[in-house]
């Protein structure tokens, strides 16, 4: 099948939209999701993130499940993270991240232990935008996902 078959198909589809309430759901039930306060990334990480618009930010979950995380990495996920180049740098960041400790079960962690785990692929979090309507308008993941 072409681009021409394969457009003219989807044309007659419609595409599903869920409400934010349904996306944060999902999250919290499929991929046992936990809510973090959206400063545990710092404001201007946002700003500069040409990939987010830090005025419609308005929710960040994280996922730790071993299993959960397990089904959403990919073989090419699994090799980023054993490569030996980002293995150096992620070491030489442990020691940052083993002067931090997580509390409440996730709920709180540092900012350098956020970004260490998701290095690590221990870890993988999600931002959700949204405008004045119910509905999520964008999203981006940060770690191996």
């Amino acid at each position: 099948m072409n681009y021409k078959e394969l457009d003219a198909r989807s044309k007659h589809l419609k595409p599903v939209k869920l409400n934010r309430f349904q996306i944060e759901h999902t999250l919290e039930r499929k991929y046992e999701a936990k809510e973090l306060p959206l400063f545990t990334i710092p404001r201007k990480d946002y700003e500069n993130d040409e990939e987010v618009d830090e005025k419609r930010i308005y929710k960040l979950y994280t996922i730790t499940n071993k299993q959960v995380l397990k089904q959403i990495q990919n073989k090419d996920d699994i090799d980023a993270i054993k490569e030996p180049f980002l293995s150096t740098i992620y070491e030489k960041a442990s020691y940052i991240v083993s002067q931090t400790k997580s509390k409440n079960d996730g709920q709180s962690v540092s900012y350098n232990q956020l970004i260490h785990e998701h290095n690590h692929g221990k870890r993988v979090s999600v931002v959700l935008e949204k405008d004045e309507t119910d509905y999520v308008t964008n999203f981006k993941v940060y770690g191996f996902a």
